[in-house]
């Protein structure tokens, strides 16, 4: 075996967070997805998904509710998760990790009916509500209510 010399462009001078960041950037692809395009590609999915149970339901002739779940993979690294989208004619009961949005096809409108976060997020709203949504806030408020869960047991 011949001698080998690793070459280190001045490592003495750099950060380890600085050289992790230079060597990110060496293998990195030419177009880098940010946080916001990520964002974004999950809600056209989502939205995608939610124009589709409207359209399976095109024939109904009353007010229904699409309730979307959230399932985790099993097996999945991270522990990946699904979202479903069921429709249903009667009005859930308010759970965390879920949307419910409304729809009658005789006025096409579409309305979300609420939006909770994981009930161990929700401490974390109700510590600084002024920082979030009004309207999120005021559905962890009602589910909160609702489930007799005081903010301190959270």
């Amino acid at each position: 075996m011949q001698n080998q010399t690793i070459k280190i462009a001045d490592t003495a001078k750099k950060t380890l967070g600085q050289q992790l960041l230079d060597t990110d950037k060496e293998h990195r692809a030419s177009a880098p997805v940010e946080a916001g395009d990520l964002a974004n590609e999950y809600g056209k999915d989502y939205m995608k998904e939610l124009h589709s149970v409207i359209e399976n339901h095109s024939n109904t002739k009353q007010k229904y509710y699409i309730q979307v779940l959230s399932k985790h993979l099993v097996g999945a690294p991270n522990r990946g998760q699904r979202l479903l989208f069921v429709a249903r004619f009667t009005k859930p009961q308010m759970c965390d990790t879920e949307d419910v949005w409304s729809y009658d096809n005789r006025t096409s409108v579409l309305k979300l009916e609420w939006s909770l976060p994981h009930r161990y997020e929700m401490k974390n709203f109700m510590a600084n509500p002024e920082l979030y949504d009004a309207k999120m806030v005021s559905d962890i408020k009602n589910y909160l209510k609702l489930s007799k869960i005081d903010v301190k047991n959270l």
